[in-house]
C-alpha cells in the first residue's frame, strides 16, 4: 500500500473515531472541560440527539423557560418563553449590554429571583430581567453555579475555581485545579459536589466533594464505571449519579461514599438523565433500549426516591423524549422531544414541551425543523 493511500486510510480511521467520541459525549457548557464520561448540566435540562442541542433552565419562578437551540440549519440562540402567555421571544442581552459578544452568553438564572448571571467567554455580568438593569461584575468564564440562596456564584478565572459575592465583591479562588470539574453546590452546606479525573491514566472520572472555605477535596469513589451526572438530594443527605459499565443505571449513595444502591437496575435498558423533584420524593428520568440506531427510542419515567413505583410518563414510540427537568414549585416538568419529518438523515423536528407531574397536559412551548424556517 502506497504511502499517500495509507495516509487517507489513517485520516478516515481517526475521522470515523473522532465522530463516534462526539456522539457519546455531551458537555457541560461550550467552555467546559469535556468529561471522558457522558454529562449533563447541572440545573440545566440538556439535549443531544439528531443533529440538534438544546439547553434550558427554569425561572425560580417557575413562570418562564430560559433556553438555547441550535442545529445545523439554525444558528445558537437564546430564547425565553412564558409559561402563562407561550410568548417565545429572543433572550437578546445587547440591548442591556451590548459589549456582550454574540452566542457565548451562557446564561444561568438564580434560584431565588429574576436575577441572571452571564459571561461572554471573557466576562461576567449580572442582569436583572426583571427591570434589565445589567451590570459588569469581574473577568471569568467556564460553568456558572449559584448558591442556593442567590447570594454567591462561582466560575473560573484564569486558571482556578473563584467564588464570589452576586454584587461582585469577596472575590476568592476555591481551588486552582482546573482538571476538577465543579457539577452542584450542597443545599445548605458550603461545599459542591465535583467530578475528579481518575487517579490512573484512562481512567474515568470519579466522584468528590469540595470544600468551598478551604478548598479541600474528598475523593468518595475510585472505580472502573463511568459515573456521571452528579446530583444532591434535595435535603442534601445523598449523592445521586448514573454509573455505566456495560448498563446504564441511576445510583444513590449516602454523602460519605457508603451505602450505594443500584436504583433503577434495568438491563438492557438504560437510564441517561434525572431530575429530583423538589420536595425529594420522585425522580423523573428517561430510559431507552437501543438494539440498533434505528430502534432507538427513549421515553420519560418517574419514580419514588427509593427506586420503587417505577411508570412511565410519556409513550410515544415515533419520538425521542430527553432530559426531564423539574420545574421549582413541583407542579410541572419541561422536556425536549425530536421525531423524523422525512426520510433525509437531517430531516427532523425538535420541541420544547411541558407537562404536568403527573405526566398530563402534555403541551409545546417551541418548535424547530430541519426542513423549514421555522423558528418560534
Amino acid at each position: 500500500m502506497g504511502f499517500k493511500r495509507l495516509t487517507m486510510v489513517y485520516r478516515g480511521v481517526f475521522i470515523l473515531l473522532t465522530s463516534l467520541l462526539l456522539v457519546s459525549c455531551i458537555w457541560d457548557t461550550a467552555q467546559d472541560i469535556p468529561d471522558r464520561c457522558p454529562v449533563l448540566a447541572n440545573a440545566y435540562g440538556s439535549y443531544n440527539v439528531g443533529g440538534g442541542n438544546g439547553i434550558f433552565q427554569w425561572s425560580s419562578d417557575a413562570e418562564h423557560i430560559l433556553f438555547e437551540f441550535a442545529s445545523l440549519r439554525h444558528p445558537s440562540r437564546w430564547y425565553i418563553v412564558s409559561l402563562e402567555t407561550g410568548l417565545v421571544e429572543p433572550f437578546d442581552l445587547h440591548v442591556n449590554l451590548p459589549e456582550v459578544k454574540d452566542g457565548r452568553w451562557s446564561p444561568v438564572w438564580s434560584p431565588i429571583d429574576n436575577v441572571v448571571a452571564l459571561h461572554d467567554g471573557t466576562n461576567l455580568y449580572r442582569l436583572d430581567y426583571d427591570t434589565g438593569e445589567a451590570a459588569y461584575l469581574t473577568q471569568g468564564y467556564g460553568k456558572l453555579l449559584w448558591s442556593p440562596d442567590g447570594k454567591h456564584i462561582v466560575f473560573v478565572k484564569g486558571q482556578s475555581w473563584y467564588v464570589m459575592n452576586i454584587d461582585g465583591t469577596d472575590e476568592r479562588p476555591i481551588t486552582g485545579r482546573i482538571e476538577v470539574r465543579l457539577k452542584m453546590w450542597h443545599p445548605s452546606e458550603p461545599k459542591i459536589l465535583v467530578s475528579l479525573s481518575g487517579a490512573r491514566k484512562n481512567r474515568p472520572d470519579n466522584i468528590g466533594i469540595i470544600d468551598i472555605d478551604s478548598g479541600h477535596i474528598t475523593q468518595l469513589t475510585d472505580t472502573k464505571d463511568c459515573e456521571f451526572h452528579l446530583r444532591w438530594s434535595p435535603d442534601g443527605r445523598q449523592i445521586t449519579y448514573i454509573s455505566r459499565d456495560g448498563n446504564q443505571d441511576i445510583f444513590v449513595m449516602d454523602v460519605d461514599g457508603s451505602n450505594v444502591v443500584n436504583l433503577t437496575n434495568t438491563a438492557p435498558q438504560h437510564e441517561r438523565d434525572f431530575s429530583w423533584s423538589p420536595n425529594g420524593r420522585q425522580i423523573v428520568f428517561t430510559r431507552y433500549h437501543a438494539l440498533s440506531i434505528k430502534e432507538f427510542n427513549q421515553e420519560i419515567y418517574v419514580m419514588n426516591a427509593d427506586g420503587s413505583e417505577q411508570r412511565a410518563l410519556t409513550d410515544t414510540p415515533d419520538e425521542h423524549e430527553s432530559a426531564p427537568l423539574w420545574s421549582p414549585d413541583g407542579a410541572q416538568i419541561a422536556f425536549w422531544s425530536t421525531g423524523q419529518i422525512g426520510e433525509g438523515p437531517d430531516s427532523r423536528w425538535w420541541q420544547l414541551n411541558v407537562m404536568r407531574a403527573d405526566g398530563s397536559a402534555r403541551r409545546t412551548l417551541a418548535t424547530f425543523a430541519a426542513e423549514e424556517d421555522d423558528l418560534p
